[in-house]
């Protein structure tokens, strides 16, 4: 992930432009924090009906899902904060299971994401 990348997706995070939704990249009312970063990252477009949004990209094995490229540059676990094995958990654990606001997740992309 480039400096940009990541400052783009921690100043969308803290925007207030996005509302949050848990479970699913995007839905009528609001978007999970992988999917800002869908969202923002260009690299694809949401298409759908009825409040459920599919995010569709070139890496045709995953339309639908976040792209492989975001997968490898963004996506690295982090640290689970609330377990002292240090067990790693991914972003979309973070929106979804311990519904943390996207400036508290902004806050770790800051922390344990490194742009190259």
């Amino acid at each position: 992930m480039t400096p940009e990348q990541k400052s783009n997706w921690v100043n969308a995070l803290r925007s207030g432009e996005y509302l949050q939704s848990r479970n699913v990249l995007r839905d009528a009312n609001g978007f999970c924090c992988l999917g800002v970063y869908c969202d923002i990252s260009n690299l694809g477009r949401w298409s759908g009906m009825g409040g459920y949004f599919v995010y569709e990209h070139a890496d045709t094995r995953a339309s639908g899902s976040v792209p492989q490229t975001m997968s490898e540059d963004a996506l690295r676990r982090v640290p689970d904060l609330k377990d002292r094995s240090n067990n790693a958990v991914a972003w979309d654990n973070l929106n979804d299971d311990d519904h943390l606001t996207f400036s508290q997740i902004a806050d770790l992309v800051e922390y344990f994401i490194e742009a190259a």
